[in-house]
């Protein structure tokens, strides 16, 4: 299973996939960084996590799963994954974990907000990471939706 996370997780960064996937989450999270922290002064940021992951998603998920299996047919290589001697529940698993690493760096990325709100204003740690922790399960269930077609 660690191979097929490597390799996934690989692929994703050695082409531009990644990087978009990147780039589109943080782009949706610094809009609504600005929508509800900036504009209204607020400092609770469960509503960013939120709208990013109600918004950012929908587009991110789709870009993350789109060729997780059809590259396997593309290249030949689906005979070769069936056939090895590793059940299809952990070559699925593999692909889910690689892809949420993909979310989790952009989750860690996305931290520098806390730190922004919190250098002005005194804002406490759990409800952000509670919010995180919902979004990497929202993540889990856009991923795996997809995912399930194999």
């Amino acid at each position: 299973m660690w191979a097929i996370i490597k390799k996934e997780f690989k692929s994703y960064f050695l082409s531009p996939i990644g990087y978009v996937v990147v780039g589109i989450l943080l782009s949706v999270c610094s809009i609504f960084f600005y929508l509800t922290i900036v504009q209204t002064g607020s400092i609770d940021l469960s509503g960013l996590y939120y709208y990013t992951a109600l918004y950012g998603l929908i587009i991110a998920g789709p870009i993350l799963t789109m060729r997780m299996f059809a590259e396997e047919r593309k290249n030949g290589t689906e005979q070769l994954i069936l056939t090895a001697p590793i059940s299809i529940t952990k070559v699925v698993l593999g692909k889910l974990i690689a892809a949420l690493g993909v979310i989790i760096i952009t989750l860690l990325i996305s931290f520098g907000y806390f730190v922004i709100v919190s250098f002005f204003a005194k804002v406490s740690i759990i409800p952000v990471l509670t919010s995180m922790f919902g979004f990497i399960l929202v993540a889990i269930a856009a991923i795996s939706v997809r995912n399930v077609s194999f």
